[in-house]
């Protein structure tokens, strides 16, 4: 388990860090982004990527789990490649047309019709 999560799987880049600039040209060359994380607090990898209509697989953890048309895997190295291997057996159509799936729900979760709302819970409770 540790072993998965700390090398990257053969022919992936592990980004540690990268400046703003760069980082939408490293989603929008990327198939799908990987976020094997056991606590996240919002999931803004994987919400920035799919932005980028690259989809996003997440470990199946209650922050992660709220994000609509994400790829959900257990935190074990099974089921990661399970999910992984399902992703890529797709046609190049299906995986664009996951990847525009994925952009129009992060754009309607963050519109601003949506977030009003929000924030005018918030504010007003």
């Amino acid at each position: 388990d540790q072993k998965f999560l700390s090398s990257p799987p053969p022919n992936t880049l592990r980004l540690d860090s990268a400046s703003p600039q760069d980082l939408s040209d490293y989603y929008n060359a990327s198939d799908l982004c990987l976020l094997p994380s056991r606590t996240e607090g919002y999931g803004l990898v994987s919400r920035e990527s799919m932005l980028c209509k690259t989809p996003a697989l997440v470990s199946n953890i209650p922050s992660l789990r709220a994000i609509d048309n994400v790829i959900k895997a257990e935190l074990n190295p099974e089921d990661f490649q399970k999910k992984i291997n399902w992703f890529f057996s797709l046609s190049q159509k299906e995986k664009q047309e996951l990847g525009r799936i994925s952009r129009q729900g992060i754009v309607k979760e963050t519109s601003f019709k949506n977030l009003k709302h929000v924030w005018r819970d918030v504010l007003l409770n």
